[in-house]
């Protein structure tokens, strides 16, 4: 089986949508008050970061096919 690479908006995009369910499951069961004025901000900041890191880090890998000396033997 091939490994591969990590996907890190997949990543962080799971872990808020974790969080968002522990928020929500500490208010239901412990009345909690969990302020939602900050929730989607958060969310939205930290999935950009994510995409913005994800981005930059596939643009710094070569290419291999137009890597030079692919292909000599």
């Amino acid at each position: 089986m091939k490994r591969h690479d990590l996907d890190l908006f997949s990543l962080v995009a799971g872990l808020v949508f974790l969080a968002v369910a522990v928020g929500h499951l500490l208010d239901v069961s412990t009345r909690l008050d969990v302020n939602g004025q900050y929730v989607v901000p958060v969310a939205l900041v930290t999935i950009g970061i994510a995409s913005l890191a994800a981005v930059l880090r596939t643009s710094d890998r070569p290419d291999p096919a137009t890597d030079e000396g692919a292909g000599d033997d």
